[in-house]
């Protein structure tokens, strides 16, 4: 019960910060039409908005740096172990759905190929397995033709804790 009163909480403050988001936009956009007072509260009202932002997008290049760090220090401390990529199962479920575009001058419907793939591995290590699984959101074909081509990549595992791994795909991104 607790954590369904916190969600409902988390919920109802997500619409009380869109609201005053919005307020601050309207009356921002009010005080262009020339009234310099309505400029000034929109900009004190999305004063806040924007510095939120900005810690936001913050946080999260410095969790990208942190995470790719992590992953140059595995690659070169960690134990390193060749996985085939000859065999692996994919297995991939793929679809096309409808995306409406809709302007001011045209409503346009498009297709657009979705790509599902799940890659679940079990890798020996110390008479142990580590499971990885991963989702590969590209074509089949050509991620099967990726693997074929590559034939091997390294998991790169951290000497003191076996759940701290990384494996190197980053062929795939090429």
């Amino acid at each position: 019960m607790s954590i369904n009163f916190k969600e409902k909480v988390k919920g109802l403050f997500k619409y009380i910060f869109l609201g005053i988001l919005l307020l601050g936009i309207l009356i921002f956009r009010v005080g262009l039409d020339g009234n310099i007072m309505f400029v000034g509260i929109g900009i004190i009202i999305l004063l806040p908005f924007g510095i939120w932002l900005f810690i936001e997008n913050s946080k999260d290049k410095k969790a990208i740096e942190n995470n790719n760090a992590e992953i140059q220090k595995l690659k070169k401390y960690g134990e390193k172990i060749i996985v085939n990529l000859e065999n692996i199962p994919i297995k991939s479920n793929s679809w096309k759905e409808e995306v409406r575009h809709t302007s001011q001058y045209e409503d346009k419907v498009s297709s657009v190929n979705i790509n599902y793939n799940l890659i679940e591995l079990e890798i020996p290590y110390k008479g142990d397995f580590i499971h990885y699984s991963l989702h590969i959101g590209m074509d089949t074909t050509i991620l099967k033709m990726h693997f074929a081509i590559k034939r091997e990549t390294v998991l790169y595992i951290d000497l003191k804790d076996k759940n701290k791994n990384y494996l190197d795909l980053e062929f795939l991104e090429r």
